[in-house]
């Protein structure tokens, strides 16, 4: 019975939030940077199950980790297939891999006016990624494609834990060693 009336009065409760992610590639020598990608993402069901999970602190449930993902043939020009709120799973076989890279820097805040700290910004430093490719997936190379990405939260020390609270597609990006991608992920939530 007291599932029920609280259910009810939490329905009637609104809280927005969306994303959007940017990735900059930058000279190792000049330091000149490019805005490569600034896109909106999804957020996905598990997204909604880790927010709650951080609301009741439980462990796990903090943003700790980036998956890249990347295609690594030819004639690779992108996935046009819109992200599904309900697909967490990034794609591994032959062509299809990701990476996943812990945040290289700790999350930082911004805010809109009448809030304080409603925008966290989550970055990470894209160098040396073949150290990160998950098991299964095909060698992260100078030819890689970097198509998407997902913002994640990992309970454990593996993958068998992680769970993506969002993600993006966009246009595919091809490594390039002799530049660092340095990709930022904001999030922002209004009541």
């Amino acid at each position: 019975m007291n599932d029920i009336i609280i259910r009810d009065e939490v329905e009637t409760t609104q809280i927005e939030s969306h994303g959007s992610i940017k990735i900059w590639r930058v000279n190792f020598k000049t330091g000149e940077k490019e805005l490569l990608v600034n896109k909106p993402n999804t957020i996905l069901y598990q997204g909604a199950d880790i927010l709650a999970a951080a609301l009741v602190g439980q462990n796990g449930s903090q943003i700790s980790h980036f998956y890249v993902g990347y295609n690594i043939s030819g004639g690779f020009s992108g996935d046009a297939t819109a992200v599904d709120k309900t697909t967490p799973a990034f794609r591994k076989d032959a062509n299809f891999g990701y990476l996943r890279i812990p945040l290289t820097y700790p999350a930082s805040f911004f805010n809109d006016p009448s809030y304080s700290n409603n925008i966290p910004i989550f970055s990470i430093l894209l160098s040396n990624a073949a150290t990160y490719t998950v098991a299964g997936s095909p060698t992260f190379n100078t030819s890689a494609k970097i198509f998407e990405i997902g913002l994640v939260a990992a309970s454990t020390g593996d993958i068998t834990g992680d769970k993506v609270f969002s993600r993006a597609r966009f246009t595919p990006i091809t490594n390039d060693p002799s530049y660092n991608l340095t990709i930022a992920w904001g999030v922002r939530f209004t009541a």
